[in-house]
């Protein structure tokens, strides 16, 4: 049987919160700002990249508390599947210096991710090349326009 890491809610205080610690106020109140998006974005467009038994999961939650039942029912492996959507041109931040921190989280929050343990080295090939691409995309057109209006 394999290990599953801990829901992402754990996760994300620790990861957030390390990325604050240091940064000036205007820096962290984005990272603030790029993980309240991130959750509101899990809770309500990441459905169809989850399993039937993940979904299901996610639905009884939500029947319970619907904000922030993403991230405390689902892991890891189902983050790094949702979060390409997110760097979609529809669902980034409105400011420049915003979408720039956006795209910088998502691509530390999935290195961090895989560097403490919490993602399998197994079965997310086609996840993880999904990620990168969505990642080179989106600092391409944030360097071409300098932003992508949501």
């Amino acid at each position: 049987m394999t290990k599953r890491s801990p829901t992402l809610a754990p996760l994300f205080d620790v990861f957030f919160r390390d990325q604050v610690d240091g940064q000036s106020p205007a820096a962290a109140s984005r990272t603030r700002a790029v993980r309240a998006d991130l959750e509101a974005y899990l809770d309500e467009h990441a459905d169809d990249t989850l399993t039937t038994g993940s979904l299901a999961l996610l639905n009884a939650e939500r029947q319970f508390t619907p904000r922030g039942a993403f991230v405390r029912t689902m892991h890891a492996d189902d983050l790094l599947f949702a979060l390409p959507g997110y760097l979609a041109p529809e669902h980034r931040l409105r400011t420049p210096a915003a979408a720039r921190s956006q795209v910088v989280l998502v691509g530390r929050l999935a290195q961090w991710l895989w560097t403490e343990g919490h993602l399998p080295h197994q079965g997310l090939e086609c996840g993880i090349h999904e990620l990168e691409a969505a990642l080179s995309r989106a600092r391409r057109e944030l360097a071409a326009t300098g932003r992508a209006p949501r």
